[in-house]
């Protein structure tokens, strides 16, 4: 079985990333913020090497992105990746496209899929994961939705929740187990994490990770008056 991370993320400029964060902290240290968090997911990324391959799906399809996101992955040592774009569709649309791209390159392929905008992404956590066909693994995001996800490529179809997000109302956590639940899948949950939306998000980061893990965080935060 091969092993891979695919990342989703978004090139730190106006009207693409963290717009929430930028009603409360400007859109210009917003930018730089994220420009942080993803440079230090990426050095944690590479210094747990816990993939073979990293596919990442970046928005928007600028030149400016790709040449972004080759100097992040290269200033980390990390040489076997593939860059690709998202399309402008739904949410869980954008990711089953991406995947379903990976999977035209991979066979038996075990995936990790997650985000940019947690710089301290806790990369023990994978050390958990049941790497089977047969299980999904889900981080739950205290918002309600997944900061990780982990599934055999053959499981796709696990990411078809529009309907139950609409007809039962629930969270995006609850409506992948339930999904996993009907494909006859085991699923196994990891520890409540976040992702980094919101200044209060961005405060529990900084309170819960050491000054070494998110060194680019850390340092900019400090430089301002929050």
């Amino acid at each position: 079985m091969n092993y891979v991370f695919a990342v989703i993320g978004k090139l730190p400029v106006e009207g693409y990333s963290k717009t929430r964060l930028a009603r409360e902290v400007g859109k210009e240290v917003a930018y730089d913020l994220y420009d942080a968090f993803i440079r230090d997911f990426f050095k944690n990324f590479a210094e747990n090497r816990l993939a073979d391959y990293l596919y990442f799906s970046a928005t928007p399809s600028f030149e400016q992105t790709t040449t972004y996101f080759n100097r992040v992955f290269k200033s980390n040592g990390i040489e076997n990746f593939h860059l690709t774009y998202q399309k402008e569709l739904p949410f869980f649309e954008r990711i089953m496209d991406f995947l379903l791209e990976i999977d035209s390159k991979e066979r038996d392929t075990f995936i990790h899929l997650t985000g940019t905008d947690i710089p301290d992404f806790p990369f023990e956590v994978v050390g958990e994961v049941e790497l089977s066909n047969k299980t999904v693994t889900i981080g739950p995001d205290l918002d309600g939705g997944f900061y990780y996800l982990g599934l055999h490529q053959n499981n796709y179809e696990l990411l078809k929740i529009a309907q139950l997000l609409q007809d039962q109302n629930c969270t995006p956590f609850e409506a992948l187990k339930i999904k996993a639940y009907q494909m006859g899948l085991d699923v196994k949950v990891l520890k409540e994490w976040s992702d980094i939306d919101t200044l209060a998000d961005l405060k529990s980061c900084i309170n819960r990770s050491p000054a070494e893990v998110i060194p680019q965080t850390s340092k900019y935060f400090q430089s301002l008056s929050l």
